[in-house]
């Protein structure tokens, strides 16, 4: 899979997928004369480039915070001992 993927950016030009994040130059929309339905779609909010200049980060390049916040919860890194630790836990509440 990772050869085809390499195929297609060298045809679009790009060595690296983050080099094509945000090219909406590279797509359009067809119309596909056996397929009616085709006429309905209108992809032009999804194709329009809202930053011609190039000036802007394409992708998101924030550092994420270490802790994940879910319902009120903080997931942080597995304690020592790691997913042996956490599986051996549940498995003793299972066999209760």
């Amino acid at each position: 899979m990772a050869e085809d993927v390499r195929g297609y950016l060298a045809k679009l030009g790009a060595r690296t997928l983050n080099e094509i994040i945000g090219r909406t130059d590279l797509l359009e929309q067809i119309d596909d004369p056996s397929n009616p339905k085709t006429k309905l779609v209108n992809l032009a909010g999804l194709l329009h480039n809202p930053d011609p200049s190039g000036e802007h980060d394409r992708y998101h390049t924030r550092e994420r915070k270490r802790a994940v916040r879910r319902r009120g919860l903080a997931r942080r890194d597995p304690p020592p001992g790691g997913r042996d630790v956490i599986l051996g836990k549940s498995a003793r509440l299972v066999a209760r």
